[in-house]
């Protein structure tokens, strides 16, 4: 599908159910082998010199320690250690209320995908990293 680009998901039949896992335990693993193929792609991207953005995008479910679990910690720090600028949307309170806008729990349909990609530009439109990374593209086609 990577030859593709974005492939939405459909709109389910049955629309997911909002899950609060608020009180439950925090998860304690992540898969190794998934988390060496990010090491190898931040290798590979940051070798090129691409500035690299991580992004948790929204989930229809409230996560445990402020959507903060153990998974999404190694990554974060992961991406702290190579300079990485994270965006965390994975607890918007916008999404919370629009089951229509996921196809299941952890993943936007086509709507969801389209509204929250909106979000996420204006949100890098105003950010530091955007202001550095428009302020480098000046500087080279300058040749400062």
């Amino acid at each position: 599908m990577a030859n593709h680009g974005f492939v939405a998901k459909h709109k389910p039949n049955n629309l997911p159910i909002f899950e609060n896992y608020g009180d439950e335990p925090d998860d304690d693993f992540i898969y190794s082998v998934k988390l060496e193929y990010l090491k190898a792609i931040i290798t590979q991207l940051q070798s090129n010199n691409v500035e690299l953005v991580v992004v948790f995008p929204p989930y229809y479910r409230k996560l445990r320690h402020e959507g903060n679990p153990y998974s999404k910690r190694v990554i974060t720090e992961l991406c702290r250690e190579n300079g990485i600028r994270v965006i965390d949307d994975n607890q918007m309170e916008y999404f919370f209320d629009r089951p229509e806008l996921f196809y299941d729990n952890m993943h936007l349909n086509g709507d969801g995908a389209r509204i929250f990609t909106d979000m996420f530009i204006n949100q890098i439109l105003k950010s530091d990293f955007y202001k550095k990374i428009k302020s480098k593209k000046n500087e080279t086609e300058l040749g400062v």
